[in-house]
């Protein structure tokens, strides 16, 4: 995420590794700029799994959400904290056990995802939308209670890397399922509706065409849905469907075995998209001006 208001991208990032692998939270400095990284307490060695969509950040705030891999742990970093410090919420999960998974993880299997809607429950009373194993549920910051949205079911398979983003010019979450591209709108109250399905999975995906979503860098009541692994083509997400654009992006996607191969953000004011891109085992920064 890049926080504008405080001159700040945040990155978190993970070693893939069955038994653990090393966590590291990157901030960028845009008045220097330069990065510094730390390595969370929770993540020097311990932590299996992966981040993929499982963060959210709270604009207003500038506080950074993590959920923990196949657990009933959600982590908080705000402001003044150092890079290694974070914070494990207390959250009452019982109201919403016909969701999360019947071993009282949040997604037993899979992965999970979530974004913070700053309006969720009314004007500035935010929370989190949350993807789990067997549903969609909500979690209210300012009193810690979870709201159950909806069920689904896949039987023995599970809600693979979903992407749950924040829409600002919609002021609503867009939420897909790499499954089977269902998709949801969660607004404020909160209320969900399911729309129109994903064009191709969005989220990461071992192998095939497979796209990453972004807010609009202008705040237009738009999504941005950018192809990769095997295309570049463009769509629009407008809270009901998703329009193919005329023309391509020039971000580089996955490559064979690299499936999570670049992250992408919206960045404000300037109105341009920023992705971190692995090309080959090599990192590199690029920035993409959507057309207007």
């Amino acid at each position: 995420h890049f926080d504008h208001q405080r001159k700040i991208g945040l990155f978190l990032g993970k070693e893939q590794a069955s038994t653990g692998g090393v966590a590291r939270f990157c901030r960028y400095d845009e008045l220097t700029n330069a990065w510094d990284v730390g390595i969370p307490l929770w993540g020097q060695g311990s932590e299996t799994g992966h981040i993929y969509d499982a963060n959210a950040y709270d604009v207003a705030r500038g506080e950074h959400y993590q959920q923990r891999h196949r657990s009933a742990t959600i982590r908080r970093w705000a402001p003044g904290y150092a890079l290694t410090q974070w914070d494990d919420l207390s959250i009452d999960f019982s109201p919403v056990s016909a969701v999360i998974g019947s071993d009282g993880t949040i997604c037993s299997s899979g992965e999970a995802g979530q974004a913070f809607h700053p309006n969720l429950f009314g004007p500035g009373d935010g929370g989190l939308v949350i993807t789990a194993m067997r549903g969609i549920f909500a979690w209210r910051r300012s009193t810690g209670a979870c709201v159950p949205l909806t069920t689904y079911s896949y039987g023995s398979a599970t809600p693979d890397t979903p992407c749950v983003e924040y829409v600002a010019g919609l002021n609503a979450v867009l939420v897909s399922l790499a499954n089977d591209n269902r998709t949801w709108r969660v607004d404020a109250g909160p209320s969900i509706t399911e729309v129109a399905g994903a064009p191709i999975p969005i989220g990461c995906r071992a192998s095939g065409n497979c796209a990453r979503t972004v807010d609009d860098p202008l705040g237009r009541g738009f999504a941005w849905c950018l192809e990769v692994n095997g295309s570049a083509r463009v769509w629009q997400w407008d809270g009901d469907s998703f329009n193919l654009q005329a023309y391509t992006h020039p971000i580089a996607g996955a490559q064979s075995g690299n499936q999570a191969a670049c992250v992408i953000a919206a960045v404000r004011p300037y109105g341009v998209i920023w992705a971190l891109e692995r090309i080959n085992n090599t990192l590199r920064s690029r920035l993409w001006k959507p057309p207007a």
